[in-house]
């Protein structure tokens, strides 16, 4: 019995000895709740949001240029409490988005991986499938829209590309039967999204009140398929929907290897400015691979000018991946790579703008 008493003693001083070093080590770190009687000023919001993890639901910071001395920036990290912090001008753009865990980390027009026709088969595979793979810009904010796995995608919410809260537009191609990204950017930022596929058999509707659906698809020009699918060019569709002058927060095309012939056309419509308003812009390329083909050097040099295209006119890839299932056996290089490539770019005119503040 003694025993079992001074084992229980013991015991009792282990775990007040446990909780009395628990409370010490929480107090050291200032991480402890304030007391109910003691209320939280600025600096403690300020503090405890700066370590918090960068994830934005719907509560986000929202940007606005409020003169031309001032940036306000406000947010409601926890339990509503609003905190506002106003930067002077005098602090330099760059520096500021530096802040913001926005840079970019290579220019892609010095041209040191460009396919070009001259090019043994073997290098113009390799450079290919190495500068797809090359990150011109970091954006240390981001989130993951919709599934972690196939059907959702990445969005930088640093500096300029924050999408405004429930004013922000977002255009959706390609839907199958995955809406996860469209429902989650819809309710996680407001955002008003646009969804287009006339694969899955719907009509027009109306699917929650910030999404819209379209049984159109899209294409490099304006027919009707032999399926009896509607295809349309995104600059007639903008026109068609009255946004050809509206900023678009996000443009995602997920179509099956006519990302191609889009890409291409946008890039050489009579209307150029088709892609001026897009601040982000992502799709999957596809290679001809995935249909078990090989791709000729010359479909290289077309992939490579397509997306150089766009980095002419100002967009810079931040973030990329493979799809798993798109492995093959390359013929040349005697290794394995991927047929199909998830991308996203920043449109960079943006943070020019933002240097103007």
């Amino acid at each position: 019995m003694i025993g079992r008493h001074i084992f229980s003693f013991r015991k009792l001083l282990y775990l007040l000895l446990i909780t009395a070093l628990s409370l010490l080590i929480l107090k050291s770190l200032h991480i402890l709740l304030p007391s109910e009687d003691k209320a939280m000023n600025t600096n403690d919001v300020q503090a405890r949001v700066n370590v918090l993890p960068r994830i934005f639901t719907h509560s986000f910071l929202e940007e606005k240029q409020l003169s031309n001395n001032f940036i306000e920036h406000s947010s409601h990290p926890i339990d509503n409490n609003c905190f506002k912090t106003v930067i002077m001008k005098s602090i330099p753009a760059t520096d500021y988005l530096k802040t913001m865990g926005l840079e970019i980390i290579s220019d892609p027009l010095d041209l040191k991986l460009q396919v070009h026709p001259n090019m043994l088969e073997k290098d113009a595979e390799d450079i290919f499938h190495r500068y797809i793979s090359e990150l011109h810009a970091e954006c240390k904010h981001h989130v993951r829209l919709g599934n972690v796995t196939d059907g959702g995608w990445d969005m930088c919410v640093a500096g300029p590309y924050i999408p405004a809260f429930s004013s922000c537009l977002v255009y959706s191609f390609g839907i199958g039967d995955n809406w996860s990204f469209d429902d989650d950017i819809s309710k996680r930022f407001g955002c008003i999204v646009r969804s287009f596929d006339p694969s899955i058999n719907s009509t027009n509707h109306q699917r929650s009140p910030g999404i819209l659906f379209y049984n159109i698809g899209l294409g490099s020009n304006n027919y009707v398929s032999s399926r009896g699918w509607k295809i349309m060019t995104f600059s007639d569709i903008l026109k068609m929907c009255h946004d050809e002058n509206k900023i678009i927060d996000y443009l995602k095309i997920d179509i099956e290897s006519f990302e191609w012939d889009v890409l291409e056309e946008i890039q050489h419509s009579s209307y150029s400015n088709a892609l001026t308003n897009v601040k982000q812009l992502a799709f999957e390329v596809h290679t001809k691979e995935l249909d078990q083909v090989q791709s000729s050097k010359t479909d290289l040099v077309r992939y490579w000018k397509i997306l150089h295209g766009l980095e002419m006119i100002g967009f810079r890839r931040w973030y990329w991946h493979f799809n798993l299932w798109g492995f093959f056996p390359s013929r040349t290089l005697e290794k394995y790579l991927s047929c199909c490539y998830e991308i996203v770019y920043i449109n960079i005119n943006y943070i020019k703008k933002a240097e103007k503040w």
